[in-house]
């Protein structure tokens, strides 16, 4: 008899501006930027990253602002290679989920490219439960000096853990990100507070 039961409300803000994203690991035979399904995950990779898409897309309290689809590369090879090389699988990336894209949105879908993911190669030795840490402390070392890129991939080749690193970490470096900017739709203010019942 002594409980309170007026409704209690509890506040809620509202950001106009929403942010999502995800990755995908997308293989391409070596030095290409061609989309081959057949080649490791990439089949269910994909089909995964539409569906993403299409989930966004279904929500129509949203309005894109912008999806930049992201691409990088792995350390092997020169600089300006991989640069340009990851540029085209950005691009390559584009095209294939361009029929997932409602017409009104795809001037918003962008590229843009990492030519070598050094800090994502920091971050997995860093955790890596296999490398010795006396291992792990001399590639890091090396990957902090990324004045001449090049000259970097080079010292790490002569590393006994090279093996290591190519066929476990370098895979996991070539992998291309969608980052989708939206706003919701009708909403002017950066910030809407309101109550919902509790």
């Amino acid at each position: 008899s002594m409980a309170d039961m007026t409704p209690k409300y509890r506040l809620i803000v509202l950001e106009r501006n929403v942010y999502d994203n995800t990755k995908a690991l997308i293989d391409f035979a070596m030095g290409s930027s061609v989309i081959d399904t057949s080649l490791a995950d990439n089949e269910s990779e994909l089909a995964r990253v539409v569906r993403c898409i299409e989930d966004v897309v279904s929500r129509r309290e949203y309005v894109l602002d912008s999806l930049i689809v992201k691409a990088s590369c792995s350390p092997e090879g020169s600089y300006q290679h991989n640069s340009r090389l990851a540029a085209a699988r950005s691009e390559s990336v584009r095209d294939y989920i361009w029929a997932h894209v409602p017409q009104e949105w795809r001037d918003s879908v962008r590229t843009s490219h990492v030519p070598e993911n050094w800090e994502q190669l920091k971050l997995i030795v860093a955790h890596d439960t296999v490398l010795e840490d006396a291992s792990r402390r001399k590639i890091l070392s090396a990957a902090d000096d990324l004045r001449r890129p090049d000259e970097t991939e080079r010292k790490l080749s002569l590393m006994p853990e090279y093996r290591y690193l190519r066929e476990k970490v370098y895979p996991q470096l070539r992998s291309v990100s969608f980052d989708f900017h939206l706003h919701r739709a009708g909403m002017q203010k950066d910030t809407v507070h309101t109550t919902e019942l509790d």
